[in-house]
């Protein structure tokens, strides 16, 4: 060999640029695995491409189980409309879209999710999603508390205002109905037309009890609390809901643990409670609906279950069935009031009010009252 040629090129800027491009994506994964935010890449279509480590945080299925699916397979498909309307917004680069959507936990509840897109171009040249994510569900439940809480405001001096108008006529019909019976008496009437003004003057009582109670709630003041048998309580609620359940081929039965603790509180306000959830399940068929109440003791609480074989409450319902105003049966005159108020008694009284699950099918609703025995009430 008598020569040796060698050409050589400059490279220095092509390795500084290689070094800058991997500290760049260095910093960017880094960032986008520590972040608290959900951060996601999603082609043209709606593919996911790039899902960070938050998705198994919040959400609960590993990066794996997105990576190659549509997000249309995981967004909740009442919002797929909404879903829609960004993508389609999304065709150029830099074009940003906020949107709120919410996407099914692993353990099934929905998670709500304020994201932001941008379109951008990839380095394949294809257009691609830079999605950023934050769980609000704790702001979303929070929001609706605070609307529920207004609108039981709004119910309160609402309350208060049919109250006052109840009240005189109430007062009318008691005294109307003690002159009746005081004649009935002295002219010898004959009994059960004595029975039937007796109960007119019953019921009478009862209501302005009722139009009392409903005073003090809207103010918010303290009840007169006294001790209570539960069993009686149910069977007050069970008489006044006869003629109703008798109406609609219903049955009912009640039973009571034997020596059941008894409960400090408001005794109209309770069985109010008791009539509301009666009703309730009566409704819950056209017709013979056979409905089982049992009072049981659990810990410190007595706790009455109300389970029915209706027709049940629909699962996108269950959610809202304690929302001031929402109702089921909205087309045949429901409220929606009764389960809002009981809600808010029961838990004055330091107790709670659900909605159970019921495999068989029907719909149990289960109210735990403190023991009288647990503490002062």
């Amino acid at each position: 060999m008598r020569c040796v040629v060698a050409t050589g090129s400059d490279v220095t800027d092509a390795r500084a640029n290689e070094r800058r491009l991997r500290e760049s994506e260095r910093r960017f994964r880094e960032l986008a695995e520590n972040v608290n935010d959900l951060v996601a890449e999603v082609t043209r279509d709606g593919v996911f491409t790039y899902v960070n480590p938050r998705f198994e945080a919040v959400l609960g299925f590993p990066a794996e189980h997105f990576l190659g699916h549509s997000i249309y397979g995981y967004v909740h498909a009442g919002d797929h409309d909404e879903l829609r309307a960004a993508m389609a917004e999304l065709e150029q680069p830099g074009v940003s879209r906020q949107t709120t959507l919410r996407m099914p936990r692993r353990e099934g509840s929905l998670c709500t999710l304020e994201s932001v897109a941008r379109a951008f171009t990839a380095p394949d040249g294809q257009l691609r999603l830079a999605v950023i994510s934050r769980d609000i569900s704790e702001r979303v439940a929070a929001e609706a508390e605070l609307r529920r809480a207004d609108r039981l405001v709004t119910l309160g001096t609402f309350a208060a205002g049919v109250a006052h108008e109840i009240n005189n006529p109430v007062a009318a019909i008691l005294l109307a109905s003690e002159v009746a019976l005081e004649r009935a008496r002295s002219e010898r009437v004959p009994s059960h037309t004595q029975r039937a003004l007796e109960r007119i003057g019953e019921y009478a009582r009862r209501c302005g009890a009722i139009v009392r109670s409903m005073l003090d709630f809207a103010a918010q003041g303290r009840r007169e609390r006294r001790l209570h048998d539960v069993d009686e309580l149910l069977q007050g609620a069970a008489a006044l809901v006869h003629g109703y359940a008798r109406e609609r081929c219903a049955s009912l039965r009640i039973d009571c643990a034997p020596h059941l603790p008894r409960v400090r509180a408001n005794g109209v306000e309770i069985e109010q409670v008791f009539v509301n959830l009666l009703r309730n399940a009566l409704e819950s068929r056209r017709s013979s609906v056979s409905i089982e109440v049992e009072a049981r003791r659990v810990a410190e609480f007595v706790r009455v279950r109300v389970r029915d074989d209706g027709e049940g409450i629909p699962e996108d319902a269950r959610a809202r069935v304690f929302e001031p105003f929402f109702s089921t049966k909205s087309a045949s005159g429901g409220t929606g009031l009764g389960l809002a108020i009981a809600l808010r008694i029961v838990a004055d009284h330091g107790g709670e009010l659900r909605l159970e699950d019921r495999p068989e099918g029907g719909t149990c609703f289960a109210v735990d009252l403190p023991s009288a025995e647990s503490g002062p009430g």
